[in-house]
C-alpha cells in the first residue's frame, strides 16, 4: 500500500498468504450480483447495511455461491471476499514484484504452522487410518492425483503416519512459501518459519492447528490455555521465539541466542527456522512433495 511509505520498519506474516489481491472487475461483478440477490437497485445499497449482520452474510454467501456457479470464481484461498486490487490502495499485480514500492524495504517474517487443522482433534478413530484411506481423503480435498501427492509426502516425511501427512498436505505451506519467493526478490532480507509444536490436549491429536503460533510469538501461552495446556514445556518454546521476534523488530533479523543461527530465507535453498520443542534449521524439507500439490 503506498500509503503505508515510512510507516512500517518490519513485517510479520502469520499463517496463509497470497501473492495477488481480488480482481476488481470480479469484486465490482459480485457487488451487484448481491444486490439483484437482495432485490435492490444500486440506489439502495444502503439497505444492506441496514440488515441485520446475520442475515447479510448469509445472502452474501449465497449470492457468491450463485455467482461463482455462474462466472467462475476467482481462485482466492478465503473465496469471493477480501482485499480488492484497486490499483492505489492495493496493488492490481504480483505482491513484492514493484522494487519501488514501499514494501521492498521492509524485512519480513513468514510463519505458518504444520497441520493448519487436524480432522482428529474431535474424532478419535480418524488417528488409525491407514494408506488407502488417506488417498480417498486427499482425492476428495485436491480433485484427483491422491496416489501421487501421499506418494511425494511419504518420500518427504517417512516417519509420519498418515493422519499427520494428512495434516501437511492440507496445510497453507505452498502458499507462504509462493508469497516469501515474491518477497525474496526485493532487496529486504526474508526469514522463514514452520511451526510444529504438538499441544498435548486431545491426546496430541489437536497438533500444530491454525493461529496456535500466536500465543508463542506474544509469549501467551499460559494465558491461552485452551491452546498450549500451559506450563513449562510451551513457555520454554514461546521464550525462544519471543525472543527471536524482539530481535527480528529490533535488527530486521530473527537470530537470536536462544535459538540456532537462523539464515536468510532465498527460494534456492529455502532456509527454514522449525520452531518445536527443539528448535533446528531446514532447508526447504517439502520442496518436492509440495509440486505435487499442482500436478
Amino acid at each position: 500500500m503506498a500509503e503505508t511509505k515510512g510507516l512500517v520498519h518490519k513485517a510479520v506474516a502469520l499463517s496463509g498468504n497470497t501473492t495477488g489481491a481480488i480482481d476488481k472487475n470480479y469484486s465490482s461483478s459480485l457487488g451487484k450480483f448481491i444486490l439483484k440477490e437482495a432485490g435492490l437497485k444500486p440506489s439502495e445499497m444502503n439497505k444492506l447495511q441496514e440488515m441485520p449482520w446475520l442475515g447479510y452474510i448469509a445472502l452474501a454467501n449465497r449470492a457468491a455461491a450463485k455467482y461463482n456457479e455462474q462466472n467462475g470464481g476467482n481462485g482466492m484461498m478465503r473465496g469471493a471476499f477480501g482485499p480488492v486490487g484497486d490499483g492505489f490502495h492495493v496493488p492490481m499485480d504480483i505482491f513484492y514484484s514493484d522494487a519501488q514500492a514501499p514494501s521492498s524495504k521492509v524485512p519480513m517474517l513468514f510463519c505458518t504452522t504444520t497441520c493448519e487443522f487436524s480432522i482428529s482433534r474431535d474424532n478419535a478413530e480418524l488417528e488409525k487410518i491407514d494408506r488407502k484411506q488417506l488417498v480417498e481423503w486427499v482425492n476428495k480435498l485436491k480433485g484427483g492425483n491422491g496416489e501421487g501427492i501421499v506418494a511425494a509426502y511419504e518420500k518427504a516425511f517417512p516417519d509420519k503416519k498418515p493422519i499427520e501427512r494428512l495434516g501437511l498436505i492440507m496445510s497453507a505451506r505452498d502458499k507462504v512459501i509462493a508469497t516469501a519467493n515474491a518477497k525474496a526478490t526485493q532487496a529486504a532480507p526474508v526469514y522463514l518459519a514452520w511451526f510444529g509444536w504438538n499441544p498435548p490436549l486431545f491426546d496430541g491429536r489437536m497438533r500444530a492447528f491454525h493461529c496456535l503460533d500466536i500465543c508463542f510469538w506474544l509469549k501467551n501461552t499460559d494465558l491461552m490455555l485452551t491452546h498450549t495446556g500451559g506450563g513449562k514445556r510451551p513457555r520454554d518454546l514461546s521464550i525462544k521465539m519471543t525472543d527471536a521476534l524482539l530481535s527480528f523488530m529490533r535488527t530486521g533479523n530473527p537470530s537470536c541466542a536462544s535459538l540456532p543461527e537462523w539464515p536468510e530465507y532465498t527460494a534456492e535453498k529455502g532456509a527454514t527456522m522449525m520452531l518445536n520443542d527443539e528448535c533446528k534449521v531446514v532447508y526447504d524439507p517439502d520442496r518436492e512433495a509440495r509440486k505435487s500439490l499442482s500436478e
